[in-house]
């Protein structure tokens, strides 16, 4: 996600984006850059939140050697929020991906 993009994550709660240039400047990532980047703590927007039957990226993720390698996963900071809400422009969408970012982080 870019610290442009979405300020209420990044500049709004004290983040660090990613340093890379090109992996900063889009909120879709690839499993690829985000193995570049290999993050301490993952927060991903489910767009299949409220039904699971959807496919969602991360499925074929989660098989790879590649995402069991990155540092999150390892340590178990990988948390999933309602995609719909929180990256929605609302501020009650706003205010629900803050609190869940805010909560995993606890």
């Amino acid at each position: 996600m870019s610290a442009d993009s979405l300020p209420q994550y990044y500049k709004g709660l004290g983040l660090t984006p990613p340093s890379d240039k090109g992996l900063a400047a889009t909120a879709m990532i690839t499993l690829e850059g985000l193995s570049a980047i290999n993050p301490d703590h993952l927060v991903l927007g489910y767009f299949n939140w409220t039904d699971k039957s959807l496919p969602a990226l991360t499925d074929d993720w989660q098989k790879s050697e590649v995402w069991k390698s990155l540092k999150a996963v390892k340590n178990n900071r990988v948390y999933g929020i309602n995609g719909e809400l929180a990256l929605g422009i609302g501020p009650i969408g706003q205010t629900y991906g803050i609190d869940a970012v805010v909560n995993a982080m606890k």
